[in-house]
């Protein structure tokens, strides 16, 4: 990810109002495309005030280019919002690359640059950038949601106990303040949506301050872990319910490189096994498609381990297909008792049988959708050793292997 994130100062609630003047259209945000005089001579100037205070706005830039030589604007800077945010001014602004940053300044003086990450597209020719974040975190519990929501009517999804609750919060010129966290061990997302038109944002705010709207589907296994029936109704055609905002909220917690960068949709979520891992503690196997590319991630229970990113570009899994991944689970060596290493294989419920050949050739297998193997009882060493992995469904035909 280029830029970096900081972790967000306190802002405390208040009146934020929005940008007035809409002259171009951004896609899922607003801002005026109106070149006016900077009144500056540096490579960076403001080319779009969006009838912001000037001053502010020459500030924040200014603070901006301060910045180290990576996240520094480059072309033109515009204004996606600036407004007083309770005894704060907050700022945040987009370059020509898509680069923006956000800007915070006390009513008694002194501010700093909060974030710098990608929030849009890059300039087209002579087009400028386009704003793609559809939402964005601008204080400890304030989410910015541009032109997209209305200005009432915005709920916070909240797990309690078992189920889920909506709880209305105030929207003040575009911004979602006091937008409670999902679960008290969900990793700081926030779940902020308009019910009545399905829309949904989804804001990992431990990860990026860019918030992703589900544009698909959230699919948790059920409680016999299987996965529901391919005709379920998607998110927006009907309401999220518990299971889906824990499985966001597992997916929050895995904080891995790949998971930092700025998601702008979610385009599904799908859970394809869950159970105990050998080294203790559970964990779901999740596959998640962004629209760019598609991630297979092992998301642990225990959100101070978090998961791991287990692969890339892996192929998109259909509801009803069937398939396995693997991957290694290994002791503690900081804990009691030995260190161990294990081969983990896991796949779907149409999963009939799993076979791993080691390097030496040896094979080991079992039946169903879950083998676990013990290097040690092979007398392999866990981290040099390489191996295969086949299964197949109740038919016998092939199942498909993501890596």
């Amino acid at each position: 990810m280029r830029g970096r994130i900081r972790a967000v100062g306190g802002f405390p609630g208040g009146r934020l109002p929005a940008v007035a003047g809409i002259a171009g259209l951004l896609v899922g945000a607003a801002a005026t495309w109106l070149v006016v005089d900077s009144g500056a001579d540096g490579p960076d100037p403001v080319v779009d005030y969006a009838d912001a205070d000037e001053d502010l706005v020459r500030t924040a830039a200014d603070a901006w280019r301060a910045e180290p030589a990576n996240d520094r604007p480059r072309g033109g800077i515009s204004v996606v919002h600036s407004a007083r945010a309770g005894d704060r001014d907050v700022v945040v602004l987009l370059d020509e690359t898509g680069l923006g940053s956000a800007y915070a300044r006390s009513a008694e003086g002194g501010g700093q640059v909060e974030w710098v990450t990608p929030i849009g597209s890059a300039a087209d020719g002579e087009e400028p950038a386009r704003v793609a974040a559809r939402s964005l975190l601008v204080g400890p519990s304030e989410i910015w949601v541009g032109g997209d929501l209305p200005r009432a009517g915005l709920e916070a999804a909240v797990l309690a106990g078992d189920g889920l609750r909506w709880r209305p919060v105030d929207v003040e010129d575009g911004v979602a303040r006091g937008v409670p966290e999902a679960a008290p061990d969900g990793c700081g997302l926030r779940v902020v949506a308009d019910r009545g038109r399905g829309l949904v944002h989804v804001v990992r705010s431990g990860s990026s301050p860019v918030g992703a709207v589900l544009q698909g589907d959230v699919r948790p296994l059920d409680a016999a872990g299987r996965r529901p029936p391919e005709d379920r109704p998607r998110v927006g055609e009907r309401e999220l319910d518990a299971a889906q905002l824990r499985l966001l909220s597992r997916l929050a917690c895995v904080d891995k490189s790949e998971t930092r960068e700025p998601l702008t949709g979610l385009w599904y979520v799908s859970e394809l096994w869950r159970g105990d891992l050998p080294a203790g503690g559970g964990g779901s196997l999740l596959t998640l498609g962004t629209g760019e590319e598609n991630l297979l991630l092992l998301a642990s229970d225990n959100d101070d381990d978090g998961g791991f990113v287990l692969g890339r570009d892996v192929p998109g899994t259909l509801w009803s297909s069937a398939a396995v991944a693997s991957w290694y689970d290994r002791t503690d060596p900081a804990e009691e008792g030995p260190y161990r290493h294990w081969i983990v294989v896991a796949g779907t419920q149409e999963v009939e049988r799993i076979e791993v050949v080691l390097g030496d050739g040896r094979r080991v297998a079992g039946r169903g959708r879950f083998l676990a193997v013990d290097l040690e009882k092979y007398g392999i060493d866990g981290s040099t050793t390489s191996y295969e992995v086949a299964a197949v469904d109740g038919d016998g035909d092939p199942v498909r292997v993501l890596r």
